[in-house]
């Protein structure tokens, strides 16, 4: 995530961090079969994908191979191959895996154009009235599918006024307790909501 968020306000992610380089970081985590980080799914898959190509850097096939394995018939991507998730709920495509997972098609010029037309129309198909996704949190859900859809070079007014509506007197954009409802200011939803907000 800090390589993406380097690379999208000009800064070199491979000298940003003294002795360090990022680029080199996240390909060297790219495990034999595509996974990457230590909780696999296509988001942090994707994530890699998008911090390599926009280094200028070859996504490695079995990445992409990773990720359209995840891609549901209709569009939608999900976390795992698994029939059910961890609570033993039945796994379905999110705005999130799917979000990334289109941002990941769209950076690879190699990818199938029907992968990435499946996606989108999964996003348009699964659009709530008001212009959000569903997810762990609504807000930063609809900021990550939005901004693929706008790489994508969607419209994406309707997810934009939905997230304005999130943004709290702070300037902070909220997340909710998924238990009580209780909301609360959350910096991972308000980095995420700028990025779609500023067109990045």
């Amino acid at each position: 995530k800090l390589a993406v968020a380097l690379e999208a306000v000009g800064q070199n992610p491979r000298t940003f961090l003294p002795g360090m380089d990022l680029i080199a970081a996240v390909r060297d985590g790219v495990q034999e079969d595509g996974a990457v980080g230590a909780f696999p799914s296509p988001f942090s898959s994707g994530m890699a994908a998008v911090a390599l190509a926009r280094a200028d850097e070859a996504v490695p096939a079995p990445v992409m191979t990773y990720l359209l394995q995840r891609q549901r018939t209709d569009g939608g991507f999900v976390s795992t191959l698994d029939d059910l998730d961890w609570s033993g709920k039945p796994v379905v495509p999110d705005a999130d895996n799917t979000g990334m997972g289109l941002l990941a098609l769209l950076a690879d010029d190699a990818a199938a154009p029907d992968a990435k037309a499946s996606a989108i129309a999964w996003a348009a198909q699964n659009q709530a009235t008001d212009g959000a996704w569903e997810g762990w949190n609504r807000a930063n859900s609809t900021a990550v599918m939005g901004s693929a859809l706008a790489s994508a070079g969607e419209n994406v007014d309707k997810a934009v006024a939905f997230l304005v509506t999130q943004q709290q007197p702070s300037g902070a954009f909220v997340s909710s307790n998924p238990t009580t409802g209780d909301t609360f200011d959350d910096a991972l939803t308000t980095t995420q909501a700028v990025l779609l907000l500023a067109g990045v």
